[in-house]
């Protein structure tokens, strides 16, 4: 249950929790960055399409990009935002604290894209009203495709755009 989309808010919330700590060290955001995708990755292929088999070398491509693109984006802001001389103090945390949101957002569309990237090549399999199987659409694979990564860009906000801005309304 863990992977499946009903296990992903209880199952990620701690990983979230972990993404907005304040004050993240490299290791800290490297290790959270790093967990959030190794849970994401696993979601994605728990809920894959399983009916075309996929080479777990996908699986791995997948993981790696989302993993690397995430790390990279997470560090690369938090570098970006503390050589920001021109920041106060105040502004430089409420940045800080809106990070994860891009890093996680650009790493599962990576994610998405890269573990099902067969799907846009080979097309998926399209079913009628009685679950016959029709044939198999490349524009099917590209909407459920795009569905997919709007949604793993969607899901995440709640819980990485509104708690920053919340904590920056009590501090005032």
């Amino acid at each position: 249950m863990p992977f499946r989309m009903s296990g992903y808010i209880p199952f990620g919330t701690p990983i979230v929790v972990g993404l907005l700590l304040p004050n993240q060290t490299l290791a800290s955001t490297v290790f959270w960055q790093w967990l959030n995708q190794s849970h994401n990755a696993c979601v994605n292929y728990a809920n894959r399409n399983a009916t075309k088999p996929s080479p777990a070398s996908k699986f791995i491509q997948g993981y790696l990009g989302a993993v690397i693109s995430a790390v990279s984006i997470a560090v690369g802001l938090n570098v970006l935002v503390q050589k920001a001389n021109k920041f106060t103090p105040a502004t430089r945390l409420l940045v800080q604290r809106f990070v994860p949101f891009p890093a996680v957002a650009s790493a599962n569309i990576c994610n998405v894209v890269l573990m099902r990237y067969g799907e846009l090549e080979e097309g998926i399999d399209v079913l009628d009203g009685d679950g016959n199987l029709v044939g198999s659409s490349k524009i099917a694979a590209r909407h459920a495709l795009l569905e997919t990564a709007l949604t793993r860009v969607v899901l995440p906000m709640p819980i990485l755009v509104l708690p920053p801005i919340v904590m920056s309304m009590l501090e005032k």
